[in-house]
């Protein structure tokens, strides 16, 4: 056993370990994104130890013992997977440390395949997060596209309606109403005036005892100046001819003169009223015609009334037919409003959802390091100063203890031959 350990110790080769430690931070920051009256993107601060079902270390074990990571780490060293090797690999609990060893023949060979492999392991998390990364990322530019294509949609509705309707912004609506209110205030006027106007006329027309249309042909004609100097002359020739026939008798020279004046003056008013009003007038309002100042001042006023009861009528009936109008137009605009606004609320959801989908996208390129969280290097890749193989003193405490327990049995053995050797010749003296 001495000589074996001793060749032992003379002919292995030493072995140097070198020894580094990763760490998994506590928690990892996400990006929050609000965009007013368009979406949000929320993200938060996550442990990635909050799992109680698994470890994120147990994960990076696997990735740690991945063949693909040897293969490369072997690579970046120019060795052999074989004479590469595996680490040793051990979680230190209740943290959030990882310890990995690497044996090497000599301390930079040890040091060097630690890097080595530290290197080989980032990059295939970088490698992992990509590939992640890229499936989210799809995921999330099919939907940004869908929410896009229905954006347009909606959008598109909703501009064409808006344009087809005519209702640009709410308050052309709240301005149609506002005028329909003021030329109801306006009917309202005119009625009062229209019911002003008729009480007027009829109170003169009860005075006077003429009627509006007489009073109408009374204004048009005393309108005409021709006409008003036929009845002037009418006048004059009917107060000459009064006035004669109280002195002399009816086949007076004088009164047959008068006479023939009258009547060429009363064949000119009705010549003349034929031609302004379509139809001779009557010896009536002829008569009324051809009073005195008063009486003319009555017809005025009669007129005067007429005239306003009919402009009032008049205005009234506009009025009635813009209010209608104003009215459809403005049921019209309100039935599109509501439409409208259901299209509007179609379209702020399809921009909320597009928002939504598009901040997300920001948000997963931030958030790069999601199902596998950053390994911070705790320290550096150690450069062992001894061998730890062979280690001569638990190889000379070993041969040392393996003899002590070999010279034991070897003395036990003796003994218990010497003992039996004792007994038969105990035996045969006993029988002699």
């Amino acid at each position: 056993m001495w000589g074996a350990a001793l060749f032992y110790l003379n002919n292995a080769k030493p072995s140097y370990t070198s020894k580094l430690s990763l760490s998994l931070p506590g928690t990892i920051s996400y990006t929050n994104i609000n965009l007013p009256e368009r979406g949000t993107a929320s993200s938060q601060a996550v442990s990635p130890y909050e799992n109680t079902i698994q470890d994120p270390r147990e994960n990076y074990k696997i990735i740690i013992e991945s063949p693909v990571v040897h293969k490369a780490a072997a690579a970046k060293v120019n060795m052999t997977l074989e004479k590469f090797g595996k680490p040793r690999f051990k979680i230190i609990d209740k943290t959030t440390v990882m310890n990995l060893e690497f044996k090497g023949d000599e301390p930079q060979q040890a040091q060097a395949k630690s890097w080595a492999f530290y290197q080989a392991f980032q990059e295939r998390l970088t490698l992992l997060r990509r590939k992640e990364s890229a499936q989210k990322e799809g995921k999330i530019q099919t939907s940004l596209r869908d929410s896009q294509r229905k954006l347009e949609v909606a959008q598109k509705r909703f501009f064409d309606y808006r344009n087809k309707s005519g209702l640009v912004t709410d308050k052309q609506l709240e301005d149609l109403a506002t005028n329909l209110e003021i030329l109801r205030k306006e009917r309202d006027g005119a009625a009062v005036k229209q019911q002003q106007s008729g009480a007027r006329l009829r109170e003169l027309s009860s005075n006077f005892k003429i009627s509006t249309p007489e009073a109408t042909q009374s204004f048009i004609l005393q309108s005409d100046q021709v006409f008003r100097q036929h009845l002037k002359d009418y006048s004059e020739a009917t107060s000459n001819l009064v006035l004669l026939q109280s002195k002399f008798l009816t086949r007076h020279p004088l009164i047959i003169d008068a006479q023939g004046k009258q009547d060429l003056a009363k064949s000119a008013l009705l010549s003349r009223s034929q031609s302004l009003l379509g139809y001779p007038i009557g010896q009536q309002l002829l008569n009324k015609l051809s009073g005195d100042g008063a009486q003319q001042t009555f017809v005025e006023g009669i007129v005067t009334a007429g005239v306003d009861q009919q402009e009032s009528k008049a205005t009234i009936q506009e009025l009635d037919g813009q209010i209608a109008q104003l009215q459809t137009r403005v049921e019209t605009l309100a039935k599109h409003k509501s439409t409208l606004e259901a299209l509007k609320r179609e379209m702020q959801i399809a921009e909320a959802v597009y928002s939504s989908s598009l901040a997300s996208l920001d948000v997963n390129k931030s958030n790069f390091y999601g199902s596998y969280p950053e390994v911070q290097l705790l320290t550096d890749p150690s450069l062992p100063d001894e061998p730890n193989s062979p280690q001569k003193n638990l190889v000379l405490l070993g041969t040392g203890l393996a003899s002590i327990l070999s010279m034991t049995a070897i003395l036990t053995m003796y003994s218990r031959s010497s003992k039996l050797k004792l007994v038969p010749a105990t035996i045969s003296a006993k029988e002699q």
